[in-house]
C-alpha cells in the first residue's frame, strides 16, 4: 500500500488525509489458530479536535504513517514464482490486521533477470528495492537487486561461482551476500558490494574461517551475526564486528542453529534449532546478544519452522512451516501466543519478508 505525505493547508485537505490514513490502516483481522475463523472488521478512528479559544487556529499537519507489508513467494504454476504482498497493521495489538493478498511481480525461466528459484530475498530499508539470489550465470546462482515491481533488474555477481543469502546493509549503500571461492577450495566467505556490482568487500576478515553459512547486520550497522560450522560439524552462531574482531561465540548445543538475524532493537536474535537429531520438527528461539537469556518461542513436535522474518515493532515472527499439506506462512508473537495462519491457497507459499513502505 502507497504512503504518500501531505502539506495539509486547509480543513479539506486535512479530512482528505485523514480519510486515506484510515484506509490505510482499516484490515481484515484473521482468527487465530484454534479460534473461530469469522473475520472481524477493524476501523482506527480519530478523535474529534476541540477548537482552540483563540481568535486564529494553526491547522496541524498529519503525519503521514509508515504502512508495511507482509511479502511471500508462490509456487502457483511449473517454472513460475509470484511474488505476493499484504498489508499488515496493528502490530502492536494481540491480533494484526491484515489485508489480501496482492501481486508484486513473477519471474520464470524464461526470465531474462533472475530465473526461479528467487529464494532467499531482502527488501531495501525504505520498500523500494529487492535483492535476491536467484538462477543466472550459466545456471549457476547469481545476486539480482531490482525495482520493487520485479523491473529493471541487474545482476550484481555475474559469475560462474555460487552466491546466495544476500542482505542490505541498515544504511541501505551496499548488500552482504555469501560467495563461493570457486574450485578447488569451495569455500564460503561473506561480501559486501556496492548497487553498481563494480566494489566488492569481504567482510570478518581478521578471521580464517572457510564456511560462512550466513550473515545479518545489528539495526545500527556496528556488529553481525554469523552461522560457522564448529569442529563437530554443528552450525553455531557468533557474534563479531564487521571485521571479525571481538568475536563471540552464542550457542554451543550440539544441533544445527538456523540463523535469521536481529531484533528490531538489536538486543536478541532469532533462530531455529533441532532440539532432536533427525526429527522432522524443529523450534523457533531467540537468545540476546550476550548469549546469557535464551527463549523458546515455539515448543511444538509438528513440522519444520523456517525463513523466520521478524516484524518491524518487534512484537511478532513470520515463519513458513508445512503444517497442513502444503508450505504456508504464519505469524507467532514474540512469546508463542497468537499463532496465525496467513496464506489459504492450494498452493505451497513461503519465504515471508518485512516490507517498510515509507511515506
Amino acid at each position: 500500500m502507497k504512503c504518500q505525505k501531505f502539506l495539509h493547508k486547509s480543513i479539506c485537505l486535512m479530512m482528505l488525509g485523514l480519510g486515506l490514513l484510515t484506509a490505510c490502516q482499516s484490515q481484515t483481522l484473521p482468527a487465530p489458530i484454534g479460534s473461530s475463523p469469522m473475520p472481524i472488521s477493524s476501523t482506527t478512528s480519530y478523535p474529534t479536535t476541540v477548537p482552540s479559544p483563540s481568535l486564529t487556529q494553526d491547522i496541524p499537519s498529519l503525519l503521514p504513517a509508515v504502512c508495511y507489508q507482509l511479502t511471500f513467494v508462490s509456487e502457483c504454476s511449473e517454472g513460475t514464482q509470484s511474488m505476493y504482498a499484504v498489508d499488515i497493521s496493528c502490530l502492536e495489538s494481540d491480533q494484526p490486521c491484515i489485508g489480501e493478498p496482492q501481486l508484486l511481480f513473477e519471474v520464470s525461466k524464461r526470465s531474462h533477470g533472475p530465473r526461479p528459484p528467487i529464494f532467499p530475498y531482502d527488501w531495501s530499508p525504505n520498500g523500494g528495492q529487492v535483492v535476491m539470489a536467484a538462477v543466472g550465470f550459466k545456471g549457476k546462482d547469481d545476486i539480482f537487486v531490482g525495482d520493487w515491481d520485479g523491473r529493471n533488474w541487474v545482476n550484481l555477481t555475474n559469475s560462474p561461482d555460487y552466491e546466495s543469502n544476500p542482505t542490505w546493509v541498515p544504511d541501505g549503500s551496499r548488500i552482504t551476500y555469501i560467495a563461493s571461492s570457486g574450485e578447488p577450495d569451495n569455500s564460503f566467505h561473506a561480501y559486501t558490494m556496492t548497487l553498481d556490482g563494480k566494489k566488492a568487500s569481504q567482510l570478518l576478515s581478521t578471521l580464517t574461517l572457510s564456511g560462512v553459512g550466513v550473515l545479518y547486520w545489528a539495526p545500527d550497522g556496528r556488529q553481525v551475526v554469523f552461522a560457522y560450522s564448529d569442529v563437530k560439524g554443528y552450525y553455531q552462531l557468533f557474534l563479531a564486528n564487521p571485521d571479525g574482531s571481538d568475536l563471540r561465540q552464542l550457542t554451543y548445543e550440539e544441533e544445527n542453529h538456523g540463523l535469521y538475524g536481529f531484533s528490531p532493537d538489536g538486543q536478541w536474535i532469532l533462530y531455529t534449532l533441532e532440539t532432536e537429531t533427525g526429527a522432522s520438527f524443529n523450534n523457533i528461539y531467540r537468545i540476546q546478544i550476550d548469549g546469557l537469556d535464551k527463549v523458546a518461542v515455539t515448543q511444538s513436535t509438528k513440522g519444520i519452522k523456517s525463513n523466520l522474518a521478524w516484524a518491524p515493532g518487534g512484537d511478532w515472527i513470520a515463519f513458513t512451516s508445512k503444517m497442513e499439506g502444503n508450505y504456508d506462512v504464519y505469524l507467532i508473537r514474540v512469546d508463542g501466543t497468537g499463532l496465525t495462519k496467513i496464506t489459504h491457497s492450494n498452493a505451497d507459499e513461503f519465504a515471508p519478508a518485512w516490507r517498510t513502505l515509507s511515506p
